[in-house]
């Protein structure tokens, strides 16, 4: 079996990046006190799975019931055979020629760190995910200074929410030094996320908004918008932040023509979808805030509407059945505030607060980027950009509006 390639990345991380970063959490917050080397392991990379996953039967089935419980024949038959790769170099290099495994990875010892304990090593785009069947628990440890913001987001819902919203239970937390990240249980799957109601989720926001809410004037909260904006990408590629700029200014004009003065803000969870929803259907609970953040209450509403739903520059009473829940709760909310409003602060928020920052390797800048082009096509009015002798080139909101 061949070393693996410098290339092989899960969710942008080596598996050498990944075990360096979780072996220096675990080695700081929690040492298994094992020996003094620690203890080595081998790893299937399945950059497919974006996961890490031990070469024993009990690590393979940990992945496929905890964290891929979705029992299709196909399902099955892929199980099975990684079983059988364990110990055979034949169907080994059949998954490798399948391009269902990348290589299989020795994780380097670390002291009072047993690589035995963790069935699976999950890669997330901010954090990697050490899942340890025998403590009944996962240790998601931030790998890149720059979303360190998205730790904080994690780690500030959590305290803010519990006891208002179902979270997975929080066990420890850091957010300082080399060695960043949190621990909590284990969620245990039952029926695939996205074949649940989202009706769920959708209350148990209701909730986090009603204990959160804070009222806010339209005007001062675009200026404290538009001054993030400038300080997040004084020293960035201009793309984003002419893109924020546009958002801004089209917000605060339709605010203006609509006389929205006020708003209501709250925390929002940011990617409210059904993948969200995690552990058995009596008793879910509502995970992955790492795009958590203080925004305009219809937040979630609107911007998981323009990602999951079909795009519209939606009114209150028209968006989609599958956020219905929200949909009705904050139609007073909404009522006299125009779509193009609505949508155009939405996506100001993303671009200030949450996942854009022109990193495009990612994926979300381009995602990004679409929604925003298709909200300035659906009223005919291109973005405003800066052109030499200070021009502006817009068209008048008034005939959209």
């Amino acid at each position: 079996m061949a070393p693996p390639r410098p290339t092989a990345k899960i969710k942008g991380k080596t598996p050498p990046q990944m075990f360096e970063s979780v072996g220096a959490f675990e080695r700081a917050h929690r040492p298994q006190a094992a020996t003094p080397s620690g203890g080595a392991a081998n790893f299937f990379v399945v950059p497919r799975f974006h996961a890490c996953i031990q070469t024993t039967p009990s690590a393979v089935d940990f992945y496929f019931d905890v964290l891929h419980p979705r029992q299709s024949w196909r399902t099955l038959a892929i199980r099975t055979v990684f079983k059988a790769a364990i110990s055979n170099r034949v169907v080994r290099s059949g998954l490798v020629r399948a391009g269902l495994l990348h290589s299989v990875y020795a994780a380097p010892p670390v002291s009072n760190v047993r690589w035995a304990d963790f069935e699976v090593l999950l890669g997330e785009w901010q954090f990697s995910g050490a899942f340890c069947d025998r403590l009944g628990t996962v240790s998601h440890v931030l790998t890149h200074d720059r979303n360190a913001d998205r730790l904080r987001n994690e780690v500030d819902a959590r305290r803010e929410l519990a006891g208002v919203v179902s979270l997975p239970r929080l066990h420890a937390a850091s957010l300082d030094g080399d060695a960043r990240g949190w621990i909590e249980d284990v969620v245990y799957e039952s029926p695939p996320a996205d074949d649940r109601p989202l009706d769920w989720a959708q209350r148990a926001m209701l909730r986090a908004y009603d204990a959160t809410r804070e009222t806010a004037r339209v005007g001062e909260y675009l200026d404290r918008l538009q001054a993030e904006t400038d300080e997040r990408y004084a020293a960035a590629p201009p793309e984003v932040k002419r893109s924020v700029d546009a958002l801004l200014d089209l917000a605060r004009r339709s605010a203006d023509e609509a006389g929205v003065r006020e708003l209501a803000l709250a925390r929002c969870h940011g990617d409210l979808n059904w993948m969200q929803m995690v552990g058995p259907l009596d008793a879910p609970v509502l995970i992955d805030w790492s795009e958590s953040e203080v925004c305009s209450v219809f937040h979630d509403l609107v911007y998981s509407s323009i990602r999951y739903g079909r795009w519209r520059n939606y009114p209150a009473k028209d968006y989609p059945d599958m956020y219905a829940v929200l949909r009705d709760a904050l139609r007073d909310e909404m009522a006299g505030v125009p779509g193009i409003f609505a949508s155009a602060l939405v996506l100001a928020e993303v671009g200030v607060k949450q996942h854009v920052d022109h990193v495009r390797e990612l994926g979300s800048w381009g995602a990004w980027r679409n929604h925003v082009r298709e909200l300035f096509d659906s009223i005919g009015e291109p973005e405003r950009l800066d052109v030499p002798g200070g021009a502006r080139v817009e068209t008048s909101l008034r005939r959209a509006v």
